[in-house]
């Protein structure tokens, strides 16, 4: 998933890896054994054209996110660049 995040370079939710037939759930993330899963693309402060990180969250039971959710979790993503 985190490969179509990037080429896509936005986020993708998934509401049961386990069931997904869309083509973007591969094998690897469904040995995770989640089920809902939402990945998210974390742009360069600076520039934002300039993708630097993908961030996957994965959940134990299915999960519809809305999308209200995933800007939350988007703006949650990118406290990965603080991370020394």
């Amino acid at each position: 998933m985190a490969g179509v995040t990037a080429e896509r370079r936005e986020p993708i939710g998934i509401s049961d890896l386990q069931t997904d037939n869309s083509g973007v759930a591969r094998p690897p993330a469904r040995a995770s054994q989640a089920k809902g899963s939402v990945t998210l693309p974390v742009f360069a402060p600076d520039d934002p054209t300039n993708l630097v990180a993908v961030v996957g969250l994965g959940f134990a039971e299915q999960r519809e996110s809305s999308e209200e959710e995933i800007a939350t979790y988007g703006k949650d993503a990118k406290t990965v660049l603080t991370v020394a």
